[in-house]
């Protein structure tokens, strides 16, 4: 008898819409009610250079597994099934074995055997059943590649995680503009101590502001400023029910708005800064350091433009994750625009040029958590704060300064 959860239910139903009719057997009852994370990977050939990439991507998965408490969901028989089955011994994953069509399973363990009247393809399998799908390396123009289009379409959520490469040409960047997110690591692996001391961290002068604050079109910075009301992404009625229950204070500074984005790993996308038909996380290409020397208050938004607290995104990287650079133009031009692009419209204005603000924006949230230590800079302006919040990030916390003002 096949297990009726609400969750389970979608999974079938998912794998049926893909697969048509088709006997479900499962031998994994007990993991049902848990997280069913798979694995996608195209061939991997004989690329040793390629492989070591996607062991690196196989590991952080089984951290994440581990963390959720979520299952492997693998496809036997196919290309990164040793792989993962290795990955997930090593790790301590907990693993169902996806079989698809009449082949008996060679190995033990939990399984869902899927059998119809039509072939199935094992990866059309794995990727309708998952809850979440992490791909390691997906070959353009492939099944995978076509499996996920699909899940894309259908699902339209964040489950979807896709690993950019920068050595190889793949399917990341089409898949990322389909909605799937933007998974990217980078070779180094040195503890959160050893990269603050190593990246400057607070330098050997508290106050002294790293170089990287003044190079122009590296990195896309993206300032925190005081929140009045709920967070983005927090209800009125979540906003409500924590200043009820004295969870939280009802001013929000730029480091409690700093604080919350490196807690969450997030960086959410809101109408606030766009017209409000398309919510948006902003960055500027401008230099740190340029931003803040020319920093001025906003009377009608009663807000400084530009706060010391933030964070920074290497710029190829960001464009790997589906960040744009805005279209600037007359206020009629936005509707000429095709409607995939129309978000990252900005008006130049009247009485004040915004092509000066060099602006970026992403059309969804902003995962953070896939970034490493090269890729991201958090920013604040004292010593004690870049101190508290180095224990609690893998990133490097720099110490930027304020521009005395005359």
């Amino acid at each position: 008898m096949e297990p009726t959860t609400e969750v389970h239910a979608l999974r079938l139903r998912r794998l049926r819409e893909v697969c048509g009719e088709v006997d479900v057997e499962l031998d994994a009852v007990e993991l049902i009610d848990r997280t069913w994370a798979a694995v996608a990977c195209s061939r991997l050939g004989n690329d040793a250079a390629l492989h070591g990439e996607v062991c690196r991507f196989l590991a952080r998965c089984m951290l994440d597994c581990r963390s959720r408490g979520a299952v492997l969901l693998v496809a036997e028989g196919s290309a990164v099934a040793p792989w993962a089955f290795r990955a997930a011994e090593l790790f301590g994953v907990d693993v169902i074995r996806v079989i698809a069509g009449d082949k008996p399973s060679r190995n033990g363990g939990p399984s869902i055997a899927c059998r119809g009247k039509r072939e199935i393809s094992r990866d059309s399998a794995v990727i309708a059943l998952a809850d979440r799908v992490d791909a390691a390396y997906v070959r353009p123009g492939g099944n995978i590649a076509s499996c996920l289009k699909r899940r894309l379409k259908e699902l339209q959520d964040p489950s979807t995680r896709v690993a950019v490469i920068m050595s190889r040409p793949s399917a990341a960047r089409e898949l990322i503009e389909r909605g799937a997110i933007g998974w990217y690591l980078n070779r180094s692996s040195n503890a959160k101590v050893d990269e603050f001391c190593a990246s400057g961290g607070l330098g050997d002068s508290p106050g002294m502001d790293p170089d990287w604050t003044q190079t122009d079109g590296e990195w896309l910075v993206h300032c925190t400023r005081t929140c009045l009301g709920s967070w983005p992404g927090e209800t009125e009625h979540q906003y409500r029910d924590a200043l009820l229950l004295g969870r939280q204070q009802p001013q929000r500074t730029p480091l409690e708005s700093l604080k919350r984005i490196l807690r969450t790993g997030r960086l959410v996308a809101n109408a606030t800064a766009s017209a409000r038909a398309w919510p948006v996380v902003c960055f500027s290409e401008s230099p740190l350091r340029e931003l803040l020397d020319q920093r001025c208050f906003r009377p009608h938004l009663k807000r400084w433009d530009y706060e010391p607290y933030g964070i920074a995104i290497r710029r190829h990287v960001a464009i790997e994750l589906g960040i744009q650079p805005v279209i600037y133009g007359a206020a009629d031009q936005r509707q000429q625009l095709e409607p995939r692009d129309q978000f990252r419209f900005q008006a130049t204005g009247n009485t004040y040029d915004w092509r000066r603000e060099r602006e970026w924006r992403s059309p969804r949230d902003v995962d953070l958590q896939q970034l490493d230590s090269s890729a991201v800079r958090v920013f604040v302006p004292s010593a004690a704060e870049a101190q508290s919040l180095a224990s609690q990030v893998d990133w490097p916390v720099d110490v930027v300064t304020l521009k005395p003002r005359t």
